[in-house]
Formats: structure tokens, C-alpha cells, sequence
């Protein structure tokens, strides 16, 4: 079987060694990227991700091929494993020091999972189906009955989720791998038009979704705390999500738990199908 990487990563050294793949080079390069002051306009942050995600497909094969020189390479360039790299260079990027500290310290507080915090164009087609697959699980149903927002669509799912704004942390255990479940949530302007014409800046929760096996164990609480600590990070005015009515469960678990108040510029018309929730 060949065992190729893909032809994005032909413009890097790659160095064989006894039909093994040796990452030096691309690990070392993208260290340096990483650490650089100049990711300050658009053009240069793409060519960061793009770097990215070339390592993870050479990683892949690295596993196919049980390449032990991998790890040495990542660890040579000042990385504890290849996990952290990809972890640290794709989770959101906050404006201290101090406070991106914290967000891992934060998303390392649960011993038990590992985390991958993932922009939704780069989620791939088969953690994609699982994260909707789930979603359909848990809400089908709702969806099913809603008025406004249904009925359920795994196609409108995916691309809610995959959407070009769409960040998500998805949390597996770590002990079998097996999905727990996923944030979604968008960083955007948005106008309240009830209001005024002034644009405020939100995070809109797209998505929380926990497996039922995993309810009640604090995880849902744990992905909401840090998307609200982004927000805050962020500057943002206020956090937001919409919950089905008929999802009395999850109303309770915002409001009681999380302090979340009903939205006043919700409308009436729409209240007996979903309500709006937000946190300032």
C-alpha cells in the first residue's frame, strides 16, 4: 500500500528514512510560524491553519506506518506530543497571554477527555456525521414538531455546524474514544432591530449537544463556561442561544444552572416553539 501525503505538503523538506517519514523540518517550520509575531492580517493566519492541517495528514500516515521518529521531531521543537501542537495552534486565539493560559488550563480541567477545538470548515466528513448524528439523537424529535424550525434536516445540520464562523470544541473520552459530545457557537455582529440600528457583537451558541450516557456529569456546564469565558475575552455584549419549548430539560439547566435570563426582545408569536435565552 503507498503511503503518500498529500501533494499540499510537496513544498516542504520531507526527509525518508528507511520508507519511514521524518517530520523535523515541517514540525521545526511550523514551531517557527507558530511562535512568530507576524500572523497580523488575514493572508498570513490562513497559511498558518493550512500548515496545520498538512501536519495532521502526515501524522495520519505516521500512525499507519507506527512512526516512532514523529514524536521525537514535535518534542525536539519544543512540543510535549503532536496532541499539544495541534491543540494549542488550533484552539481560538485570545489577546493575553494570561488569559490563553487560562483557556487551556480550563480545557485540561477534565482528566478524563480529550478536546479538539476545531473551526467548522476543517471538521472532517466522518467527525462531521458523528457530531449531526448526535444532534439528530438528541433532537430529532424536537424538531420534528416545531413550527418555525423544523422538521429535522441532517444536510442544514452539517452546514450550521461546518460553517465558515463556526467554532467548535468536541470532547471524546479518553479512554475508548467514544464521542461525549460538542459545542457550536459563532462570534458575530448582529443588529437588534426592536431596538435600534446599533450593532453589538455576540456569541451565539449554535449547538450544545451531550450524549445521554454522559448527561449529568458536569460536561454541558464545562463547555458553556468556556465558550462564556471566550465571549467575555472577546468583548462581547452578551451570550446567546435558542432552546426548543417543548425541551424543558434544557431550559431548566440554562436558567437554574447557568443563570441565563429569557431574552425581552424575544417575540410572543414564537414563544409556544422555542425561546431565546442570553447572558450579559
Amino acid at each position: 500500500m503507498s503511503l503518500t501525503p498529500s501533494t499540499d505538503s510537496a513544498e516542504y523538506v520531507i526527509i525518508k528514512t528507511e520508507g519511514r517519514v521524518k517530520f523535523e523540518k515541517m514540525v521545526l517550520m511550523s514551531q517557527k510560524l507558530y511562535s512568530s509575531e507576524i500572523f497580523k492580517n488575514k493572508s498570513d493566519r490562513s497559511k498558518k491553519r493550512k500548515l496545520v492541517v498538512r501536519l495532521q495528514n502526515l501524522f495520519n500516515v505516521c500512525k499507519l506506518t507506527n512512526d516512532e521518529l514523529f514524536a521525537d521531531a514535535v518534542i525536539k521543537s519544543g512540543w510535549k506530543d503532536f496532541k499539544q501542537f495541534l491543540q494549542e495552534t488550533n484552539t481560538m486565539k485570545l489577546e493575553s497571554d494570561k488569559d490563553q493560559k487560562k483557556l487551556y488550563k480550563m480545557l485540561n480541567n477534565q482528566k478524563n477527555i480529550d478536546w479538539e477545538f476545531i473551526k467548522g470548515p476543517e471538521i472532517n466528513e466522518n467527525v462531521l456525521k458523528e457530531l449531526v448524528d448526535l444532534t439528530s439523537k438528541l433532537m430529532k424529535n424536537h424538531y420534528d414538531k416545531s413550527a418555525y424550525l423544523g422538521p429535522w434536516d441532517s444536510d442544514k445540520m452539517g452546514k450550521e455546524i461546518s460553517d465558515k464562523d463556526s467554532e467548535c470544541i468536541i470532547i471524546r473520552n479518553n479512554k475508548n474514544n467514544e464521542l461525549i459530545g460538542y459545542i457550536c457557537f459563532r462570534i458575530q455582529l448582529t443588529e437588534i432591530e426592536q431596538i435600534d440600528e446599533v450593532q453589538y457583537l455576540e456569541c451565539y451558541v449554535y449547538e450544545l449537544m451531550i450524549d445521554e450516557k454522559y448527561q449529568r456529569k458536569g460536561y454541558g456546564e464545562f463547555l458553556m463556561k468556556i465558550c462564556e469565558f471566550i465571549a467575555d475575552k472577546k468583548q462581547c455584549d452578551y451570550v446567546e442561544l435558542t432552546v426548543f419549548t417543548s425541551n424543558i430539560a434544557a431550559i431548566k439547566f440554562y436558567r437554574k444552572q447557568l443563570k441565563y435570563d429569557f431574552d425581552k426582545n424575544e417575540l410572543d408569536e414564537y414563544k409556544n416553539d422555542y425561546r431565546i435565552l442570553t447572558k450579559i
